[in-house]
């Protein structure tokens, strides 16, 4: 009898521990704007580089580590890619790159494969960001609080310009 109990008890454990509750969207953040290209760095099938961005909303968790982010702003965000003979293309880097937090609200690292950037023409390939870029958390399915349309105008209105003017 012992033993069924502790089996029961293993079992309801095992599946009460995997069952987590929706987290709530992290804060949008603030992604410093980068004139110059910024290189992504290529190894072992992977590119990547890390942005810096800043906090927007305290009210709101701080983003894990690896959670996903989608640029939002005017301007976009360009990416470039570069052929062996120097020929760039520039692309808007929304449709090729991934963004996922490196630390915190501090920095985001913008990915992509090496197969990616070649069969983009390209031999290596960089990044540039517009000011006044955002970057918004990816909606999960089950988000108890997701960030609505009403608070991304009023982070994109009020508080990125504010944003922009104390990092000036």
């Amino acid at each position: 009898m012992k033993r069924l109990f502790a089996v029961c008890l293993l079992v309801t454990m095992t599946i009460v521990s995997g069952l987590t509750p929706a987290r709530a969207a992290p804060q949008v953040l603030g992604v410093m704007a980068y004139n110059d290209p910024v290189p992504l760095s290529c190894a072992m099938g992977q590119c990547w580089a890390e942005l810096v961005t800043v906090c927007l909303q305290k009210h709101r968790a701080n983003p894990l580590a690896g959670t996903a982010y989608t640029f939002h702003g005017e301007g976009g965000a360009k990416l470039i890619v570069t052929d062996a003979a120097g020929q760039q293309k520039v692309l808007p880097a929304e449709a090729h790159v991934k963004l996922n937090v490196a630390r915190g609200f501090t920095a985001v690292r913008v990915e992509m494969t090496e197969r990616q950037v070649r069969e983009l023409g390209g031999a290596k390939a960089a990044i540039t960001v517009a000011d006044g870029m955002s970057l918004v958390p990816v909606p999960e399915a089950g988000d108890p609080d997701p960030i609505t349309e009403k608070e991304l105008a009023y982070v994109s209105d009020i508080l990125r310009p504010e944003a922009d003017r104390w990092l000036k």
